[in-house]
């Protein structure tokens, strides 16, 4: 089900009601649990058993680990969550016997796989208990505002909030329905109308002449922020509809001074991960030397780039991300003498240029929008309203954010820009697409 669909935009505002009606935390959860079920199922009720298989193996997997804290028990469980990814996500990929032909893949089985491998090491590490109610830990994996996009959620997070009753606070009502506006206009009001545009171009990118190149170029990245942080704002807005909270996953990316800071800022969740279960895992960059936490942070990227999808053009756009890193390191000395507005224009136009091989639907098609960016001629004709959207949305960040998470807002500016939210989806809520990140 579509965080935009009307449906699931009618039903959010019942379950609230429902939950909050009732006081006993285990008949809140059972709510929460069987709503979660019903919108994975919506898309592909077949998925659900495979979700409903995941649950109860990792919890009675958590448990078994407590007691034993058996590496081997360990590495046998992520095998085990890892091998359903290979299966569904890279079967076709690395022509694994018996893999789907048709692309299929159940939604957002990389977020959830993610998060109960981190359950898994966390328990196993003595960061965490294992969880002893089923219910809660069932929920912990399902929770519908999470389950498809993200964020990844950590159990030290967010188990401890299942197991206590909330009372109910208008406050953080508000603060929720706020973000899920927020989060509606981002997705269907700019990343929607911009991608209209973006994935026509796609479609014939030998076509192109140079200036619309370019402004795809700068539209797709518009695009993607508007869609996944829209996602995301929506997630942590239903969080707190139901008195949860979800981490942030977006800190104003695009104003980052180094590639590091960009991830540090971006997918934040992920890049939490990557970073605790993964890159450390390999020997991080303490006690080893520069060239072998040189290779820790190429192999961390290019394995987070596979994550993306089963695909050359995600694993080049992994390693590029990961070599440019390391070029950062090396050259951090002649680089503090810049002012950092340069350092933040050449971070932009480096992660935007990246954008290219992450979108491309194929190599031909890469190399023939590159060829069009510089060797392309000069269209008369382009659309108005992707330029305004795309410049207006790229140039006007920091304010973004900050009205985003409502820092210093006044109720009556908070009314001006809720009224602007709702006529743009009005006025533009035909433009509705899946979620990009709904295929990872």
């Amino acid at each position: 089900m579509q965080f935009t669909s009307a449906t699931f935009l009618l039903c959010v505002p019942v379950l609230v009601a429902l939950y909050w009606s009732v006081r006993w935390q285990p008949a809140r959860l059972v709510l929460l649990f069987l709503s979660s079920l019903a919108f994975y199922a919506w898309r592909h009720w077949p998925s659900v058993f495979l979700l409903l298989g995941s649950i109860g193996v990792n919890f009675a997997l958590g448990r078994v680990l407590e007691k034993s804290k058996s590496r081997a028990l360990l590495a046998a469980g992520i095998a085990l969550n890892l091998s359903f990814l290979l299966f569904f996500k890279y079967g076709r990929f690395l022509h694994l016997p018996h893999a789907r032909d048709d692309g299929w893949m159940p939604l957002g089985i990389s977020f959830f796989t993610f998060q109960v491998i981190a359950y898994l090491v966390d328990v196993y590490r003595n960061e965490i208990p294992a969880e002893r109610n089923l219910l809660v830990f069932a929920v912990f994996k399902s929770f519908f505002a999470q389950l498809i996009a993200g964020p990844i959620v950590r159990g030290r997070e967010f188990l401890p909030q299942l197991r206590e009753p909330k009372v109910f606070d208008w406050a953080n009502l508000h603060r929720g329905a706020w973000l899920i506006l927020c989060g509606l206009f981002l997705k269907v009001g700019v990343a929607d109308v911009i991608g209209e545009y973006v994935n026509y171009a796609w479609k014939t990118p030998a076509s192109l002449g140079a200036n619309n190149a370019w402004l795809v170029l700068y539209g797709y990245a518009a695009q993607l922020l508007a869609d996944f942080w829209g996602y995301s704002t929506m997630a942590v807005g239903l969080g707190h509809c139901f008195g949860l909270t979800l981490p942030i996953n977006f800190d104003n990316p695009y104003s980052s001074a180094s590639l590091r800071e960009f991830w540090r800022r971006w997918h934040i969740t992920l890049s939490g991960w990557l970073r605790d279960y993964l890159y450390i895992s390999l020997g991080g960059n303490r006690g080893v030397s520069k060239g072998r936490a040189a290779f820790n942070r190429l192999a961390t990227m290019a394995l987070g780039g596979l994550w993306h999808g089963a695909g050359w053009n995600y694993l080049i756009w992994g390693t590029l991300h990961g070599v440019w890193m390391d070029l950062e390191l090396v050259t951090d000395k002649f680089r503090a003498k810049w002012p950092k507005w340069i350092s933040v224009l050449i971070t932009f136009h480096v992660v935007v240029a990246l954008w290219l091989p992450f979108r491309a639907p194929s190599m031909e098609a890469l190399g023939q929008f590159v060829m069009r960016l510089f060797t392309g001629h000069f269209d008369s004709a382009m659309p108005t309203q992707t330029i305004v959207l795309t410049l207006g949305f790229l140039l006007a960040q920091k304010p973004l954010f900050a009205a985003v998470r409502r820092v210093d807002l006044k109720p009556w500016l908070e009314g001006v820009l809720a009224a602007l939210m709702i006529w743009e989806l009005l006025a533009y809520g035909s433009a509705k697409s899946d979620f990009i990140y709904y295929v990872f």
